[in-house]
């Protein structure tokens, strides 16, 4: 019996002699890379590569975005394999407006595909908000954003990127690709409260406000938290456009550069869809962030605003015009048709003979800035009442429905008070009213007033008519222009007209 015994502890103690060894060999080996190396050369082992630490801070500190991509074209798979081949560990998220179809054909195992994330933008009734917002699952302090068909070589180019953001948290990094040539860099002057922006090419010394060619783009999470709209297409010319706003400069590095993957929209067809969906992107992105008036590098000029066969940019006034309550002037396409209204009316006005001449608002802004006010929802002519019989158009406004002249304006009689109104368009309706005055007892006169700022004066401001430029040409109006304003409007107007709805002076 004792003898059993003592052959069972015997065992007992060589099974825990080798757990204990055991144990002793996986802590060794976990610890191993840790501990000090020998001074034998035969008998050491070396240190970790240097090589290995930049994958881990990558990895760490950034997450890549794939933005802007073609369904019917694209190099997404290919590029994100890339990618991952390099820095298997890094997140990764690819946003697209639907859901991408075709879908991608990825080849790599999906082990590593579960660091990519695929956010779809459109939504989903059954969704949480939070599931398409892309933000959500950005947890780095960097983002990089990637274009489509793109090579990742060597980790030394994120490196490159990440050193200089990190000096230099203000600003954006980018990084040009092997076979682009140069990054355009451009000046963005945007005047929200003017509806325009003007594109002008830079030199780098000073900053840029965007950048033009294939690159890529590293800058800070919090960065792109402050931007109302970051995903929105065409990206990343949305994305400049509203980083210029919070004084954010894009800096080019050219230390760093990537290669390009397999070659895009080669066909003519497939370049044809590329420039109309760029187009249609680029009107409504205008839209969205409300600018009407675009000025390229060149000096051209393009409109997105409205035009004479669609309706005016504002809806009808009533009291302050909608425009002035959210902090912004007149729409520039609108002042242009004003402008060209108000010349097609004086010029129709004095072929047939007809006493006018600058009212109201519009004589003022004459003066003041030789051009309309930058607020005007409408621009003011005044007439001798004996002389309406000589304008044909406006014996024929009085007709249902106004009369259309050859030049596409439309002359109609208020419904309203004894005037009449040319307007741009019947449909787009911007309009110059004509107010006929009558001569009595010395004093230009009518029965009732119907417009803003208008009453009687005495007839010899008309005797004689003078003339001041108004937007590059000479047009009618009354002698001694400062008297006039100041009998229409009190002392001292010239100089201390006010924004309305505000106290502040207009500069």
């Amino acid at each position: 019996m004792r003898l059993r015994i003592f052959k069972c502890r015997c065992r007992y103690a060589i099974v825990i002699c080798f757990i204990n060894i055991f144990i002793l060999c996986l802590l060794w080996k976990l610890f191993y890379p840790w501990t000090e190396v020998s001074s034998n050369p035969v008998t050491s082992i070396p240190a970790p590569q240097p090589s290995k630490a930049p994958n881990r801070h990558i990895t760490k500190m950034i997450t890549i975005v794939l933005r802007q991509f073609e369904n019917f074209e694209n190099d997404v798979a290919p590029t994100l394999q890339s990618i991952l081949m390099l820095l298997p560990n890094i997140q990764i998220i690819v946003v697209s407006d639907n859901p991408p179809y075709p879908p991608f054909e990825f080849t790599v195992p999906n082990t590593t595909l579960k660091n990519v994330k695929v956010v779809n933008l459109q939504v989903n009734l059954l969704s949480n908000p939070r599931e398409f917002n892309p933000l959500t699952y950005i947890k780095t302090k960097y983002v990089l954003f990637l274009p489509d068909s793109m090579r990742i070589t060597s980790r030394q180019n994120i490196q490159h990127m990440l050193n200089y953001i990190t000096k230099h948290p203000r600003e954006n990094v980018v990084a040009p690709f092997s076979s682009t040539k140069f990054l355009n860099c451009q000046k963005l002057d945007l005047n929200l409260k003017e509806w325009s922006l003007k594109y002008e090419q830079t030199k780098q010394d000073t900053g840029c406000d965007a950048i033009v060619g294939k690159h890529a783009l590293l800058m800070t999470t919090d960065t792109l938290r402050l931007l109302p709209k970051p995903f929105m297409l065409p990206f990343p010319e949305s994305l400049y456009l509203q980083m210029v706003v919070k004084y954010i400069k894009v800096h080019i590095i050219t230390d760093s550069s990537f290669s390009d993957g397999r070659p895009l929209f080669r066909s003519q067809p497939s370049r044809q869809h590329l420039r109309i969906l760029e187009s249609n992107r680029r009107v409504s992105m205008y839209q969205a962030v409300g600018i009407k008036k675009i000025i390229r590098e060149s000096g051209s000029i393009e409109w997105h605003g409205c035009t004479r066969d669609s309706e005016r940019c504002f809806p009808p006034v009533v009291g302050m015009p909608s425009y002035l309550a959210i902090g912004r002037w007149t729409p520039p396409c609108c002042l242009a048709h004003l402008r060209r209204t108000l010349r097609h009316t004086l010029s129709a006005l004095q072929q047939a003979g007809a006493r006018c001449w600058l009212e109201g608002a519009t004589l003022l802004g004459a003066v003041r800035k030789s051009d309309i006010l930058p607020w005007s929802s409408h621009l003011e002519i005044g007439i001798n009442e004996a002389d309406v019989v000589r304008v044909q158009w406006l014996m024929r406004a009085s007709n249902r429905g106004g009369a259309q002249d050859p030049q596409g304006f439309l002359w109609e009689k208020a419904t309203q008070g004894d005037y009449y109104r040319v307007l741009f368009s019947k449909r787009n309706r911007l309009h110059v009213n004509i107010l006929p005055f009558r001569q009595k007892n010395g004093t230009m006169t009518k029965d009732t007033w119907f417009v803003e700022h208008q009453s009687d004066f005495p007839d010899h401001f008309l005797h004689p008519m003078s003339s001041i430029e108004l937007a590059g040409k000479q047009m009618p109006c009354p002698n001694n222009v400062r008297d006039f304003l100041e009998h229409k409007f009190g002392k001292g107007i010239i100089e201390q007209v006010k924004k309305p709805g505000s106290n502040l002076p207009y500069p």
